[in-house]
């Protein structure tokens, strides 16, 4: 009786510092696994060619010592699961998210195109920039694509709808969309203005009201347009005379070393 409750007590110690262990509380978990090795009682168990052997308490606690260390010994990685980061990441890149992504690949070549946009607003054109040509790089090397193009929306609500503020088009070969061209392996654009909030704000609504001002034909012309418009303007907090912000590119010529 006497000695299944130290069995009991021991397994229960090994198994709570296996547990402990894995948690990362090294020091906490191999003293419990000792203290279980303490409790076990002595066993005699039958060894080949010398017969039953006594075999104490401190000797199990090393037993189940090795044990548990096999268990949290980390296991090599698999080397075709890594991926090596970049060597040259851009400076001025900033933490964006992927909004949509699209196959558009022809023949042989395979392209992908990327909508993102960022976790907090850029300041200036260097990081909407490097903030493109990291994306792309970041795809490039995950999907192993002969074009990927990444576009920098000012806004999720507008995403896709022409109004992003950088956009770049990479071909690590050089051979163009077709692959049979020769060109550059980066075309690089950013906005020459940034937008204030106010600007994506008024895109943001348009497009958001636009459907109640759209005719049969799904435009908005004429009163629609002004009317449309005047309560744009009312929604953002913005009073005529208003200069609407269109993303006006210009290229980026700081070539990146890849």
């Amino acid at each position: 009786m006497v000695k299944g409750a130290l069995w009991v007590t021991a397994i229960l110690l090994a198994v709570f510092g296996v547990g402990i262990l894995i948690d990362g509380a090294v020091l906490g978990g191999l003293l419990l696994i000792v203290f279980a090795g303490v409790f076990a009682p002595p066993v005699r168990p039958h060894v080949p060619f010398f017969g039953s052997r006594p075999f104490g308490s401190l000797s199990v606690a090393w037993v189940i010592l090795f044990f548990a260390i096999l268990a949290v010994a980390p296991t090599p990685p698999d080397t075709a699961e890594i991926s090596t980061p970049h060597a040259t990441p851009y400076l001025h890149a900033m933490p964006y998210f992927v909004v949509s992504e699209e196959d558009t690949s022809f023949a042989t070549r395979e392209r992908r195109a990327y909508y993102i946009t960022l976790r907090n607003p850029a300041t200036n054109r260097e990081e909407l920039a490097h903030t493109v040509m990291q994306a792309a790089l970041d795809k490039q090397e995950r999907t192993g694509a002969d074009v990927v193009s990444v576009f920098l929306e000012p806004d999720q609500a507008i995403s896709g709808k022409g109004y992003n503020v950088a956009r770049v088009h990479f071909i690590p070969d050089g051979l163009g969309f077709s692959g049979s061209d020769s060109g550059k392996v980066w075309n690089v654009t950013a906005v020459a203005q940034l937008p204030k909030a106010i600007d994506v704000a008024f895109w943001v609504t348009w497009y958001a009201l636009r459907s109640q001002y759209a005719d049969e034909n799904d435009l908005v012309t004429g009163a629609n347009d002004k009317a449309l418009r005047a309560k744009v303007l009312e929604q953002i907090g913005a009073a005529e005379p208003y200069s609407i912000w269109f993303p006006i590119h210009e290229a980026f010529n700081l070539i990146p070393a890849t």
